[in-house]
């Protein structure tokens, strides 16, 4: 059906558990998404990870529109990994980037070619995602653009690694920082 109108911006906004109570909202999902052109903004919230894995497949191509990407899991269902090859490993024109429990390998890979970016939010990163102070300050001198940083993260064994925190019992819970650089003149 989108075939017939002119090339609009399209955002997509899903929720997996509004997805789950009527057929087939999945398969109009992975349909909008095979217009890699159009779409400038994407929003997939509280999906299983089953769920996810289903809709991944369409999102492993370059959205050259793309500015704005948000997807949060649950923080009670397990982290969804996204593949390296997500977004085609290139988002050109990302501007916002918002994961939450998501486990991504190739999200530095992907950060250090996005320079456009203004706004990063990872929250509950799981220890297999850590990079150690000094990775994330290499990561963030390539965003000239960044003007709100926000991290949080899921396993106390990060912060074991850094230098300055004294080796004592941590909650579990997530540990956020947040920074925000204001507007740029």
């Amino acid at each position: 059906m989108l075939e017939i109108w002119p090339n609009l911006p399209i955002h997509i906004s899903a929720h997996g558990y509004k997805a789950s109570r009527w057929y087939g909202e999945n398969k109009n999902l992975i349909a909008a998404l095979k217009h890699t052109d159009c779409i400038c903004q994407i929003q997939l919230q509280n999906f299983s990870c089953s769920e996810l894995e289903g809709i991944l497949p369409a999102v492993q191509k370059l959205f050259h529109a793309l500015t704005s990407l948000a997807i949060r899991g649950s923080s009670c269902m397990p982290t969804t990994v996204l593949p390296r090859a997500f977004l085609g490993g290139s988002a050109p024109h990302l501007r916002s980037c918002d994961l939450s429990v998501i486990e991504f390998p190739g999200i530095w890979k992907l950060l250090l070619i996005t320079n456009h970016l203004r706004t990063l939010c990872l929250w509950y990163i799981p220890h297999s995602m850590y990079t150690s102070p000094e990775g994330m300050v290499t990561y963030l001198s390539t965003m000239p653009d960044l003007e709100s940083l926000y991290v949080g993260f899921r396993s106390p064994q990060s912060l074991n690694d850094w230098p300055d925190q004294p080796n004592r019992l941590l909650s579990p819970f997530t540990y956020p920082l947040s920074l925000n650089f204001g507007s740029k003149s």
